[in-house]
């Protein structure tokens, strides 16, 4: 150990135990160290001392305090900073430090380092979330000023920004004085035209220009400007344009290349004005400024400015090699292996219904694509042919969907639900044919497949296990059923494998992040558990697709006759859609080896306020992702966030006033659904642990540790509490029907059944007396909102809704009910509470079809003043397009060393 280390040891052996050094940079050295007091580890960042030596301490620590209150999903937060004193020897102990979590991840720089191109999806993916993070900092008035791969570091594919502001701080300590260490702010390759003339007022435009310069690497394999010396780096980032990324790889979308040549402008104000503009560039697939003819795939020729008509090139460019694509997909055989892509319009009057199931199926031969379509009337599926340039109607399949094929390609199953449960029907593709049932109110509606053996698996509706009927219709045989000590509770979306001798399904655990793809023996019933995904797909001879809940598509060999895996999954496609309430991935694959999928919402989901006429107006801009669920405080100060983060999703705090963030759960632990104790003190959220789903409670501010909510062994799904904080009702996971029980938190008691099991009863929601419990009950064969009196729910019975109604919330002020109806309306009934109960008709408050909806949780709340609704809104509700890959297989050899 050295002598600086050996001081550095000392003076910090009190707060934090030095292990190793991880590494060391420009500005900082980086060593793996505990924090003695959390029991954590994190990354001890020492200022170089020649730095330290120049700065002024005390200014240092005053100005890295500001990037202290930057708490955001895609930010590395800043854990502690400070310094240290005393002497040792006659020699001055002064070390300026900062610490950070420990991510056990890998920096963009190591990913690039080993793969030098990423996936133009992935790349943009990485580049949107990093833009995210760094627009929400420069609204907090702080410019990171260093974006380089080497502060952008990958924890499960997901991105995050780390040393966020401490350029800034070193430069505000330096006071200017920054040539006095011998040391530059910012790497060379990705430094702005402004940083590299030392211009004193960087701006968040230097951070576009730096990010564009990342992304362009992530595509092309290479920064913008090479040289063999950084005063040659630095000249070319002055006086020379950079090539467009398109010239060094070809299949980047017009869009792309655009935004990135935007980003890299040499003026700032030529640039985009926010981190923002160029994340909404790279999602737009009309965006087209600045592009220049040589970055159309094919064409070659001098740049064309920004005017109309490079847009009018583009599209009539990108329309041409799509009526090419066309044109080749409906010859009756390729003359090529080679992979081609074509992005599917499907039209201005027809988009992909966002149905809570799945969405798409592939014919076997690759050339048909049924999918749930909706063309603004009404939601049905549709056939598109490859060789054609529209889709048509199936007939009467409306409110269909999760569609699959035939073996012969022939004919299409469905399904189509009620509250009874499911039916399955089958549409033969040849017009004039009859549409029959084959089973009826029997599926759960999680899926079906058609197998070689002529029957039919579905996920059965009373056992959640897998069953089989003939194609043609008859007797259900029951297959398997869940095993409750496995955490599994459901057995859905079945692949059976040649042979059919054993099918693939996903065993639903609770949330997607815990979720297994399973091997279920078609003769005995007994399921293997195989490998975490949300959903798989099998792809002759020997390749299993499946879908994971972060968005991304693996592959691994698999044995079709016993299902064996063979080797560890390889990614092989990024950001894949995901059905919102399960993570189910929206894609599907031919025996011919072509995949289409439904390209995934980057842009993600926003918080919107809602008022009682409608009218919609931002609630939070610094949210955008996947938010899963919102919960407003019971002052409307803070929001409980539920998040998606890829394999998980993770339990937050937003504090409105300060714009803070608090993680309550730890990463890579699946928690959702999170509610308030009605003291406001605790978040109560619903978590996997060991495989099973409980609730857990933690304090606000996180100050204290994780702890169970609710007494009892019930593996639970839902919480609601009564004001006085004392009572909670609950709905397990594992019963089916659904059912509420009620738990006393002061005698520790655990949950008792509150009504007989009869039908599903979920949704609760307690009246702000505590002496009105309402809920939604499928009792009557629709699902309908009830109030009964609590506890007491044997007493009376109140009919609330009329043509269904789920997620009731009470008002405050304790003289309205809303709920949402069946279609997303969002309804409201005069009520009043007291010893009795009494309510008047419900009515329309207003339609949002591009609200979040879910079933069984409420995705929305309402503010104290009952005037406003706090709301998740999808900034893509329905999507236009899909993404076709012919010769996929081809690719996947290539990229796995197999063979097609």
């Amino acid at each position: 150990m050295t002598d600086l280390l050996d001081r550095l040891t000392a003076a910090l052996a009190d707060r934090y135990r030095i292990e190793r050094e991880l590494g060391a940079g420009g500005m900082a050295t980086v060593y793996l160290a505990e924090d003695l007091r959390h029991k954590r580890n994190v990354a001890l960042k020492v200022l170089r001392p020649e730095l330290a030596a120049v700065l002024g301490a005390e200014r240092f620590v005053q100005e890295i305090t500001t990037t202290a209150s930057l708490q955001h999903p895609h930010i590395l937060p800043l854990y502690d900073s400070g310094r240290t004193g005393g002497q040792a020897d006659g020699r001055a102990d002064e070390f300026l430090f900062y610490v950070m979590p420990y991510i056990q991840g890998e920096t963009l720089r190591e990913r690039l380092d080993r793969d030098t191109q990423l996936a133009v999806e992935e790349a943009v993916r990485i580049a949107s979330e990093v833009a995210d993070a760094l627009d929400y900092a420069h609204r907090q008035g702080i410019v990171h000023r260093d974006i380089k791969p080497e502060n952008i570091l990958l924890q499960d594919g997901r991105a995050m920004v780390a040393d966020f502001g401490i350029a800034l701080a070193v430069s505000a300590a330096a006071g200017g004085r920054m040539t006095e260490t011998g040391l530059s702010l910012g790497t060379p390759h990705y430094m702005s035209p402004e940083q590299a003339t030392a211009d004193k007022d960087i701006s968040a435009r230097s951070d576009v220009y730096s990010l564009a310069s990342v992304l362009y690497e992530m595509l092309a394999g290479e920064p913008p400007h090479m040289g063999n010396s950084a005063q040659q780096i630095i000249m070319k980032i002055i006086a020379e344009t950079a090539k467009p990324v398109t010239e060094l790889r070809r299949s980047v979308p017009p869009n792309v290349a655009a935004a990135v040549a935007k980003g890299l402008e040499k003026l700032p104000a030529d640039r985009f004005a926010t981190a923002a503009e160029l994340r909404a560039a790279l999602q737009n697939p009309a965006f087209a400024a600045a592009v220049t003819v040589g970055t159309l795939p094919g064409t070659a020729g001098p740049p064309v400015h920004r005017s109309a008509a490079t847009a009018a090139f583009a599209a009539t460019a990108v329309a041409a090699l799509a009526v090419a694509a066309w044109g080749w997909l409906s010859r009756p055989a390729p003359t090529s292996d080679a992979p081609i892509r074509v992005e599917m319009m499907l039209g201005s009057d027809l988009t992909i219904e966002l149905v809570d199931n799945h969405r798409l199926a592939l014919s076997p031969d690759g050339r048909s694509i049924v999918f749930a379509g909706y063309d603004g009337r009404t939601t049905d599926l549709w056939l598109r042919e490859l060789g054609e340039m529209s889709a048509r109607r199936l007939p009467e399949t409306r409110d269909g969907y999760a569609p699959f094929f035939s073996p012969d390609g022939a004919s299409v199953g469905f399904i189509v639900s009620d509250v009874r449960g499911a039916d399955i029907r089958v549409v033969p593709l040849k017009e004039g044919g009859i549409v029959r049932t084959v089973v009826d109110d029997s599926a759960s509606g999680y899926g079906a497949a058609w197998a070689d053996d002529g029957r039919i698996y579905f996920s059965h509706w009373r056992t959640q296990g897998l069953a089989a009927v003939p194609a043609t219709g008859g007797s259900i045989t029951e297959i398997s059923v869940p095993a409750r000590d496995s955490g599994a509770v459901e057995h859905n979306y079945p692949v059976v494998l040649p042979g059919a001798r054993t099918a693939l399904a996903q065993l639903w655990h609770g949330s997607p992040g815990s979720n297994r793809i399973g091997a279920i023996d078609l003769e005995t019933g007994t399921v293997t558990s195989l490998v975490a995904g949300t959903y798989a797909a099998f792809m002759p001879p020997d390749h299993l697709i499946v879908g994971m809940a972060d968005g991304r598509l693996v592959k691994v060999e698999i044995d079709p006759e016993t299902g064996a895996l063979a080797g560890d999954p390889v990614p092989v496609v990024s950001d894949v859609d995901l059905e919102p309430g399960n993570g189910t991935s929206q894609f599907a694959v031919s025996r011919s080896g072509t995949l289409v999928y439904q390209s995934a919402d980057t842009t993600g989901r926003t918080l919107v306020w809602v008022d009682r006429d409608g009218t919609t107006a931002p609630a939070d801009t610094t949210l955008a992702g996947r938010i899963n669920q919102v919960a407003l405080s019971p002052d409307d100060s803070r929001l409980a966030l539920a998040i998606d983060e890829g394999s998980a999703s993770s339990v937050w705090v937003r504090d409105r006033s300060t714009g803070t963030f608090t993680r309550l759960t730890i990463e890579g632990e699946d928690s959702d659904r999170p509610v308030w104790t009605p003291d406001g003190r605790y978040v109560t959220y619903l978590g996997t642990r060991d495989g099973r789903r409980h609730a857990w409670r933690r304090r606000a501010d996180a100050s204290s540790p994780e702890e169970p909510a609710v007494p009892g062994p019930l593996t639970l799904n839902e919480v609601a509490y009564h004001p006085d904080g004392n009572v909670v009702v609950v709905r397990p996971l594992s019963i089916t029907p659904r059912t509420l029980y009620v738990a006393d938190l002061a005698t520790d008691s655990g949950p008792r059944p509150l009504f007989p099991v009869r039908a599903d009863h979920f949704g609760a929601s307690l009246s702000p007396d505590g002496r009105w419990l309402a809920y939604v009950s499928e009792e009557s064969g629709t699902r309908e909102l009830y109030v009964r009196p609590f506890p007491s729910v044997d007493s009376a019975r109140y009919s609330i809704s009329v043509g269904g109604g789920t997620s009731p919330v009470w008002a405050h002020s304790g003289t309205e009910l809303f709920f949402r109806g069946l279609r997303g309306e969002m309804l409201v009934a005069p009520v009043r509470t007291g010893p009795t109960f009494s309510h008047g008709e419900p009515r329309l408050l207003f339609s949002a079809p591009d609200v979040i909806t879910e079933a069984y949780h409420r995705a929305y709340d309402v503010a104290r003043d009952d005037r406003r609704f706090l709301m998740i809104q999808s900034s893509r509700s329905r999507a236009g397009t899909l993404m076709l890959v012919v010769n996929w297989n081809r690719e996947l050899a290539r990229m796995t060393g197999g063979n097609p």
